[in-house]
């Protein structure tokens, strides 16, 4: 994260009440307006075009799907798997299209296999509160979805080795 980050932060929402809650070389984590905003710093590149949502440019959903996914094979957050049901429920893309887009992205870096083993496994994943803009989820419905999606893409005759 590049020292002048939180500066461009503050300047970009100048209007709006800004929070410091993690600010280091790794990640910056702030709360604009009550709303959780991380910054994280990422060795692999944007491929996907940005999106404008309400002024700011953003990475499309497959490409938020797609860093999810990585995700999930390192920390495995709640707010990840969150992100990745809301993405798959609301059919901004399918399970497979995340699978390619990943391969693609992250090319040997990624396992589609253990991808899907770690999307149904929940158990280890620590329940946090979380404010939901949406219809709020709770872990064993996530669980029983994903498992229902997992299955869905096995059944398709996808075979990740």
């Amino acid at each position: 994260i590049r020292d002048d980050l939180l500066s461009k932060v503050r300047r970009v929402y100048k209007d709006f009440v800004i929070k410091v809650v993690v600010n280091h070389p790794e990640q910056l984590t702030t709360t604009i307006e009550g709303i959780n905003t991380s910054f994280v710093k990422y060795p692999f590149p944007v491929i996907s075009k940005f999106i404008e949502h309400q002024g700011i440019k953003i990475v499309p959903p497959l490409e938020i799907a797609a860093m999810k996914a990585y995700a999930l094979g390192r920390r495995a957050t709640l707010k990840d798997y969150i992100d990745l049901y809301f993405v798959l429920k609301e059919k901004a893309n399918s399970l497979e299209e995340i699978i390619a887009f990943s391969e693609k992205k992250y090319g040997s870096e990624f396992d589609p296999r253990l991808f899907l083993e770690q999307l149904i496994y929940l158990k280890d994943v620590e329940e946090i509160e979380i404010e939901f803009s949406k219809e709020r989820v709770i872990m064993p419905d996530i669980e029983k979805f994903f498992e229902g999606e997992a299955g869905d893409e096995n059944r398709a005759g996808e075979s990740y080795s």
